[in-house]
């Protein structure tokens, strides 16, 4: 078999095969059974637009402004370190407040609500 005939029949088994490709498609389009699942597209992105990577330090979070995930942990460990130094100005009967609004008259935290009354009322001087 000379080259020229090769190449001829590796074309004609290409286009054979671009053929039945497109008559799978086309059946799956009009609702009837196939043999073989349509041909899956490849997207670039997530449904934002933004990559990821598979390691951690490359990681991109989706959304409208993505950031890594290294930005992430740290704006996250920014707003504890927050949280936690306003909490330590409260005072117990404020932080009992909080609960409150935040979760209900005497709902939930029970551990912490213990915590809390038991030092209102074991402290030397009133706590307000």
């Amino acid at each position: 078999m000379s080259k020229a005939s090769k190449a001829r029949s590796k074309e004609k088994r290409k286009l054979e095969k671009k053929a039945r490709k497109m008559a799978n498609m086309n059946k799956h389009k009009s609702g009837t059974k196939t043999s073989t699942a349509p041909i899956a597209q490849k997207r670039s992105g997530n449904e934002w637009g933004a990559k990821k990577t598979n390691h951690a330090k490359g990681l991109i979070l989706g959304g409208p402004n993505p950031i890594s995930l290294l930005d992430y942990k740290e704006e996250k460990r920014k707003d504890a370190i927050a949280r936690q130094s306003y909490r330590a100005t409260m005072t117990p009967r404020e932080q009992i407040y909080e609960l409150d609004r935040r979760l209900g008259k005497d709902v939930g935290a029970k551990k912490e609500r213990a915590r809390l009354l038991k030092l209102i009322t074991d402290s030397p001087t009133p706590a307000f």
